[in-house]
């Protein structure tokens, strides 16, 4: 009984630990990330937002607006530690965090394709994930 109790113990701590990931709590995160950005970012409200979580680890927000790609690389910087502690806020509960992108470009009414500009900014989702740990 006494070699049974470390087990049960482990056990146990590695059923907390785990997340219960769902793709559909992902999907009405996207939606409700699409609102706070608007609100944010006004001149997204006409802009092509496309927000992707791969495998419940890597996000890609992808923000297609004119008046955003046309601001200076520090303003963008600046955007995109925004929608990092953001992303953090909202998607950690349900994803094991790790990489994360905004990419910026000028194409509005649809997904942007390998011909068009794009600059892009790296979120540093584990660096985040740390410090709030």
């Amino acid at each position: 009984m006494k070699k049974l109790l470390p087990i049960i113990a482990i056990a146990l701590t590695s059923l907390t630990a785990c997340k219960e990931t769902d793709s559909a709590k992902n999907v009405a995160t996207n939606e409700e990330m699409r609102k706070e950005l608007k609100q944010l970012y006004p001149s997204l409200s006409v802009a092509h937002i496309g927000i992707d979580v791969h495998e419940f680890k890597d996000v890609t927000i992808i923000l297609g607006d004119k008046e955003l790609f046309a601001e200076p690389d520090a303003k963008k910087e600046e955007i995109a530690k925004n929608i990092a502690e953001m992303t953090y806020k909202m998607y950690n509960e349900n994803n094991y965090l790790d990489k994360g992108t905004v990419i910026f470009t000028p194409v509005e009414d649809r997904m942007h394709n390998s011909s068009d500009p794009v600059k892009e900014y790296d979120m540093h989702l584990a660096d985040i994930a740390k410090a709030h740990k």
